[in-house]
């Protein structure tokens, strides 16, 4: 009988680690979770420079290839944290640089991993 109640549990034991744990599998993704989102703040900055001043634009663009390379470098949460940023100063540097609202709220529903 106890042979029966453990088979299961010793198969499980045995099959999920080999597929499931694949460091290399794990680590990609990763990477692509934290791609997602940071490609589309990349995507976004780049469609807004023409409103920005260029000094701010270029900042803004180089702090976004930052949190693309972290996610490469395997430093997510930072990635993720940096992109939030980017994205805020974003959005305040089109308020004060007097994008039409029209315009902003446009800009505000940008879809994450949309093409």
């Amino acid at each position: 009988m106890r042979a029966l109640i453990a088979a299961p549990f010793a198969l499980l034991v045995a099959v999920a680690p080999a597929g499931a744990c694949d460091p290399e599998d794990l680590k990609a993704e990763y990477r692509s979770l934290c791609a997602t989102p940071t490609d589309a703040v990349a995507q976004f900055v780049a469609a807004s420079t023409a409103r920005l001043k260029p000094e701010i634009a270029r900042s803004l663009i180089d702090k976004a290839k930052e949190a693309q390379a972290m996610c490469l470098a395997d430093k997510y949460d930072e990635a993720m944290r940096l992109a939030v940023r980017v994205a805020k100063a974003l959005g305040a540097a089109e308020l004060e640089a007097g994008v039409p609202r029209e315009q902003f709220t446009e800009a505000s529903s940008f879809k994450v991993g949309a093409k």
